[in-house]
């Protein structure tokens, strides 16, 4: 697990997933632009058990066409009511969130 801390220009990206990777016990925030944008096929990502918190684009963005719901539940989107709460890191495209997590996960910096 680490945090993942603000990304500098010209993306602003926190974490860009181009092909299998998973993504877990990490805190996304603070990124300039998309917490995490998936750019491929949902069944090559793994999105779970993470604090996505104040970025400034979308917690989590699917860069391509989904034809099913890429999974990410059990993660913490800065929000007790979850990504659509008022302060919730929201998400785009199809995308499952619920169940999500009521408070955040305890990051472990090595």
């Amino acid at each position: 697990a680490k945090a993942i801390c603000p990304c500098p220009p010209p993306s602003g990206v926190g974490v860009d997933v181009v092909g299998a990777a998973t993504v877990t016990g990490s805190e996304i925030r603070e990124s300039l632009g998309d917490g995490v944008v998936v750019e491929t096929a949902a069944a090559l990502a793994s999105i779970h058990d993470n604090n996505f918190i104040s970025n400034a684009g979308f917690g989590l963005k699917l860069n391509y066409t989904a034809t099913s719901a890429f999974d990410a539940t059990n993660n913490w989107w800065d929000d007790a009511a979850g990504p659509t709460g008022p302060n919730g890191d929201g998400v785009s495209g199809l995308v499952t969130v619920t169940p999500f997590l009521t408070m955040p996960i305890v990051v472990q910096v090595p």
